[in-house]
């Protein structure tokens, strides 16, 4: 299912952003972030991958809260969080720090 978007899209996106033409995937997983399971990077800990993309599986109906970017300036609410619809994806490095703060519902992504 995934397949064709991760091949013919992301991947050649990801390789081109980052200038690393011999980027592979190496997983893909389903995440579901609850509020009793919210995930903070404090340290970047993505060292297995130089690259690594979230795609947003809901909207704002779903959730409230999500993805963020630890200082981020850009395209962000009040709080911080990347207004994800669903389908929106978000690549970053390895030593960006982000996280998943969820306060309502449950922010479904494949990671």
């Amino acid at each position: 299912v995934l397949d064709p978007f991760v091949g013919q899209r992301l991947l050649p996106y990801v390789r081109e952003l980052f200038g690393k033409p011999d980027l592979q995937v190496a997983c893909c997983l389903l995440r579901r972030t609850a509020p009793e399971h919210e995930l903070k990077r404090q340290v970047p800990q993505d060292g297995a991958a130089y690259a690594t993309a979230v795609i947003s599986l809901g909207g704002p109906a779903d959730s409230s809260g999500g993805f963020f970017i630890e200082d981020s300036r850009r395209s962000t609410d009040d709080e911080g969080f990347l207004p994800l619809a669903e389908g929106d994806t978000v690549v970053y490095r390895h030593d960006t720090v982000q996280g998943i703060r969820v306060k309502q519902g449950c922010w479904w992504s494949i990671v």
